[in-house]
This record gives C-alpha cells, structure tokens and sequence, in this order.
C-alpha cells in the first residue's frame, strides 16, 4: 500500500487522521470521497502536524507542541503509545522518515546560528546530528529512495529566495539544483530516484514540475491560474499526487505523468476508489 498517498488524501479531509479503504462513501452531495471508516489518532490539547509513515507502515512520526513547543514524536499506526523522540531545547518538526526506516529527518533551530537547519536523527531518538549548517533557513527535507542523499528547501541561494538543494546523508557535497527567480517547494523523489518533483511560481502562480535528480531538464507538469503545490509520487512511478485550488478550494488530484506528459488531472474528492486503486495499480 502506498501510504504516503493514502495519508495525504486523508489528511487533507481531517487532518492527522488515518482512512480504513475499501468503500466509497459521500459528502453531502458535494461528490464521492475516497475514505472508508476515518479515525482520529491523537486526542490532547495540541497541535499535531507533519505526519511520516515508516517504511514499514507500523510506525508515524509527527511534529506537536505538548511541552510548549514542536518536538518530534512517534506513535503506533493506531494511534498507540505516541513517545517524544526529541528532547532537546530547540523545537523540532517536520520530520521524514528515512526508506530503510533507521533515521528521521527534520528541522530545527540551528545549534550555532539563528537559523533553521536540516537534521538526521536515529528512529530510535539516539545521535542527534546537524546535517546542514548555513545562516539562512533549510527545511522540507526528502529522502532519496536510496537513503543516500536528501533534498531539502532553502534560502542560502545569491537572490536570497527559496531553490532546491541536495546533500549526501552524511551531511557531504551539498549542491544546489535548482536556480530560478521563482520561488520553490516541495521536493519529491520518484521512487527510481531519476527525478525530482517540486512545485515553483516560475510563471506566476505555483506549478507542479519535475527535473532530474540531478537538477536537470526541469518541465513544467500543470498549467493553470489555481495554486498546484506539495507533489508526491505513486509507488510506481507514473503518477503524482498535488493539493491545488483550481477550483476555488483546495483539493487533492491526480495527474498522469507518463513521459512527462501532464494527463489532465483528476480530483480525488470525485473519484471513486476503485478508479484510485486501479491507477496505482498500474
């Protein structure tokens, strides 16, 4: 099951919440939703955001502020046993979840500089290091599908706005991808490790694009005056997933990618599961 599109559907409904699949419910007339049972999974007088699945579906990391301020815990699937795997003066989140599920990355204030830097962390909450260290802000970091490298967000560029950058894991030879005037956000890996998906106000309006992992060839994948932003690969490589506000509220759709070639992009607020799960199934 790909459950990072499982999550971003659900979690765009309720937010951290968890869906059963399997039936196709409605919502008061306004079209079909792509949700069975819906659960809430945390219940306590904070915010919580940023979830990340483990690799092995067991586990989710996310960001809350139940001491004051964000700090990076792990629960059950289910909800059980929620645990602060940082404990450290500095807020913590956005976390993501290494492929080999042994390391989680975040962001947090920078040890050294006032400043938000990308760091790694052991699953397991041991060896905390700093993985970026820069004076301007780093954040939205990905992990290769390779584990070896992580791209990530951040201001450090000549023009002083958001591009994307790559780094070892190791914290070695970081680099920039991309250099645009347009802002940049959002990068996704595809599960082969050739590209990466992003979105970027290039012209206007943000889009979603793609280039190569190493920064290469970027196109353009959606074209249009509503907001496309946050892309996240299918499992198998021939599709993204991306929340956009083309039609006046924010949605989450679907878009063939095949080529490079922008299918024409479905919301899965009206699609049926069965039309889902047979386009990751592909």
């Amino acid at each position: 099951m790909n459950y990072r599109f499982l999550l971003i559907v659900c979690f765009a409904t309720l937010g951290l919440a968890v869906a059963g699949w399997g039936k196709t419910g409605t919502n008061s007339g306004e079209g079909a939703w792509v949700a069975g049972a819906i659960h809430r999974l945390t219940e306590q007088s904070a915010n919580y955001r940023s979830p990340s699945w483990s690799p092995d579906g067991l586990h989710i990391a996310f960001d809350a502020n139940r001491h004051g301020k964000a700090d990076i815990y792990v629960m059950g699937s289910d909800g059980s046993n929620p645990s602060r795997l940082i404990d450290h003066p500095a807020w913590a989140a956005f976390p993501s979840w290494s492929p080999d599920g042994r390391h989680i990355a975040f962001v947090s204030e920078s040890d050294v500089s006032d400043s938000d830097d990308i760091y790694v962390i052991g699953s397991d909450g041991s060896n905390r290091r700093n993985l970026t260290n820069d004076s301007h802000w780093d954040y939205s970091p990905s992990w290769s599908p390779d584990g070896q490298h992580i791209a990530f967000v951040s201001r450090r560029g000549s023009h002083g706005k958001a591009e994307i950058y790559v780094i070892g894991s190791d914290g070695s030879n970081s680099r920039r991808l991309t250099d645009h005037p347009g802002q940049v956000g959002s990068p996704s890996w595809s599960p082969d490790g050739q590209h990466i998906a992003f979105d970027s106000e290039r012209h206007g309006e943000a889009e979603i694009y793609v280039m190569g992992s190493d920064g290469s060839n970027p196109r353009r994948l959606t074209d249009d005056p509503g907001e496309d932003r946050s892309p996240s690969w299918s499992p198998d490589g021939q599709y993204i997933a991306f929340d956009s506000e083309r039609d006046g509220k924010a949605e989450i759709y679907v878009m063939d990618i095949a080529s490079y070639i922008g299918g024409e992009p479905t919301a899965v607020a009206e699609t049926s599961w069965g039309q889902i799960k047979s386009l990751l199934s592909h």
